[in-house]
């Protein structure tokens, strides 16, 4: 079982908003697995998971993990250079080969980008867009107080040429943002 760290977990703003998005009975892929995916799934949703860090694996008995280790960008995987110069220190995201293994055929509601952590980024999400299945789908990005995943979150949007919904859920909470269908 996976402890509840108030410190890392997304707010029960976000938590709420995913509830309304996603329908009862629903499949939510989440992007870095925590204590979310046992409030997924204790709630009635079936959870495909994201996780690089093989701590994290198998916590949830009825969610399916995906094991994906973290790439790092190199001359063989590059970052690509219109978001490399407008982000920090993203050094690398998921293994793009375990995300096509993992993510074939599987069908999904609402994609969930909680990972991976900070000191790796999400711009590989941009760069690996075509992986998802994105078509009529809310996307929602959690820790848009992070500039770069804010960045990210809008160049998503931009591409899949949909709005993003920032909240912030009351003074002083962490926002997050829905790429709304």
């Amino acid at each position: 079982m996976i402890e509840k760290d108030d410190a890392w977990r997304m707010s029960d703003a976000m938590m709420d908003r995913i509830f309304q998005l996603v329908p009862d009975g629903g499949t939510i892929l989440e992007l870095g697995s925590g204590y979310s995916t046992y409030v997924y799934d204790q709630c009635g949703y079936k959870v495909i998971t994201v996780e690089h860090d093989p701590a994290f694996l198998n916590k949830v008995p009825n969610a399916t993990y995906i094991y994906a280790p973290i790439e790092l960008y190199s001359a063989k995987y590059p970052q690509l250079n219109s978001i490399k110069k407008r982000i920090n220190n993203h050094t690398g995201w998921y293994e793009r080969s375990a995300l096509v293994q993992g993510l074939h055929n599987r069908i999904y509601d609402c994609i969930v980008v909680d990972g991976p952590p900070r000191d790796y980024g999400r711009s590989g999400l941009y760069a690996n867009l075509g992986l998802f299945q994105c078509d009529g789908i809310p996307i929602v990005f959690d820790d848009l107080h992070r500039l770069d995943d804010l960045f990210i979150a809008e160049c998503v949007a931009q591409k899949l040429g949909r709005d993003l919904l920032i909240t912030n859920n009351g003074e002083g909470k962490k926002p997050f943002g829905i790429v709304l269908v």
